[in-house]
This record gives structure tokens, C-alpha cells and sequence, in this order.
């Protein structure tokens, strides 16, 4: 069985690149000292047409798997070898592989730029870590993905209540076609200060009378009561407020 002696551990941007015991490196600790963002993951990359061609060539030349990827555990991530893991660090950006050339590089030449002398218990401690860290980020990760899914489906929730509020404040009148000057004004979104609705409450109950239409009451928890009005009647109003306010504006304008 081919081995890799992991006593010389490879450092990039400050982040171990950890290996397992064949010599593979870890893509996901490369992805991380590459600073790319997530489209750059080592899956993205398997599973590219190219990839998997390359990873075939150079299983044939080996006597092991050139490319493990581990589910779970202490050791989950994608490892590689060696050719793979400069191949990934390509296909990321040529400035990152250059810069993993010359890490593996100076890791055989004692470099001690990008790579640094540990003793095996050290490489292995710093391997727990960095695995308990990634595995952590994960956890993280899906953790906020639930919380900010459940408060979408709670902001959901709320907005639809509130609009059925909108609708039985509205329809409060036994009488088919018949609302409340202020349930009127909420359902149609439209701004009506409290100290006003008196004032216009006296100009619709003018209008009912004058087209000599009946007027209905509903119980109201600040009043007591309250008139109700015909639908056309209010909608027939609003709609010269709003075109005396648009008339307004223009001429202020």
C-alpha cells in the first residue's frame, strides 16, 4: 500500500492542508486558503466532464484511489492527490495554483515560506482541529439556514393574518356591501388619520342622505357604534380625495 509521510505538513495562507494516510490533500482546507467563494467548492469541480477524466487517467497510474471523498467523521472532505489537488487549485484561479506549485515545492526543498517541519503528533492534533473547525462551520451553516427559513414562514404567517384583520375590521356589518369608514380605509391602504374620520364621517352621511341612501351601524370597541356605508358610496368618495390630493400636489409642485 502506497503511503504518504505527512511529517512535513503543507501551509498555505495559513491554513493546514491536511492530508490522510495515503498523501491526499484535503480540497476543502485549499478551497478555504484560497479565499474563493462557494462556487469554487471541490464538488463544483468533480463534476466536471474534465475532472472526471483526469481523475480516471490517473487512477490507472496509481495504486490507489486518487480522489476519496469522506462523509462524516473526523476526516469528512474531499481528498486528492497531489496532480488533483494543483489541477483544483487551477481551475479556482492560475494566480492560486502558482501559489500551490511553489507550496509543494518549497515543502520538498525545506522551503519554510509556505511550509513548516511538525513532528507527526502536531500534524495530526492540527488535523483534528482543523476538521472539528470545518464540521462545526457546517453545523453553522445549516443551523441558520433553519432559523431564517422558520422566520420566513412566521413573516408569511403574520402578513396573512393581518390582511384577514383587514377584512373582518372591514366587513363588520351584518349587510352584504356595506363597511366601516376606517375598515374601508385600511383594506384600500389608504391614510386616514383618526382625528379626521369624524370629519369625513359627516360628509358621507350628507352624501347617503342626499342620494337618499341607508345607512347601517356596526359596533365599534372606541365608540360604541359606528355608521356603515354602502361600497360605491366609498369608493365613489375616496375617489375625489384622491383626485383633490393629486390636484393638490400639482399645484404645489
Amino acid at each position: 500500500m502506497d503511503t504518504h509521510d505527512s511529517s512535513t505538513s503543507l501551509v498555505i495562507a495559513d491554513v493546514l492542508i491536511m492530508q490522510d494516510e495515503y498523501g491526499r490533500y484535503n480540497l476543502n482546507t485549499l478551497h478555504l486558503a484560497s479565499g474563493a467563494d462557494t462556487s469554487k467548492k471541490p464538488g463544483n469541480w468533480i463534476k466536471r466532464k474534465s475532472t472526471q477524466a483526469l481523475i480516471s487517467e490517473l487512477d490507472s497510474q496509481v495504486s490507489f484511489l486518487t480522489l476519496d471523498v469522506v462523509h462524516g467523521g473526523e476526516r469528512s472532505g474531499t481528498y486528492g492527490h497531489e496532480l488533483l489537488a494543483v489541477s483544483y487549485a487551477g481551475w479556482i484561479s492560475p494566480a492560486f495554483q502558482l501559489r500551490v506549485n511553489q507550496a509543494f515545492i518549497d515543502t520538498r526543498t525545506g522551503g519554510m515560506s509556505t511550509a513548516i517541519q511538525l513532528p507527526k503528533e502536531l500534524t495530526h492534533f492540527f488535523t483534528q482541529v482543523g476538521q472539528a473547525l470545518a464540521q462545526t462551520a457546517q453545523m453553522m451553516q445549516l443551523g441558520f439556514a433553519h432559523v431564517n427559513a422558520r422566520l420566513e414562514t412566521q413573516d408569511t404567517a403574520l402578513m396573512h393574518v393581518s390582511q384577514r384583520l383587514e377584512q373582518l375590521e372591514a366587513a363588520v356589518d351584518n349587510r352584504p356591501g356595506y363597511m366601516t369608514l376606517m375598515g374601508f380605509a385600511r383594506l384600500k391602504k389608504f391614510r386616514l388619520p383618526l382625528a379626521e374620520a369624524r370629519r369625513h364621517g359627516l360628509h358621507l352621511c350628507k352624501k347617503a342622505r342626499d342620494a337618499a341612501v341607508a345607512l347601517g351601524e356596526a359596533p365599534d370597541e372606541r365608540w360604541g357604534k359606528v355608521n356603515t356605508y354602502p361600497v360605491e358610496l366609498l369608493e365613489e368618495y375616496f375617489a375625489a380625495l384622491l383626485e383633490a390630493k393629486s390636484l393638490l400636489d400639482n399645484e404645489r409642485a
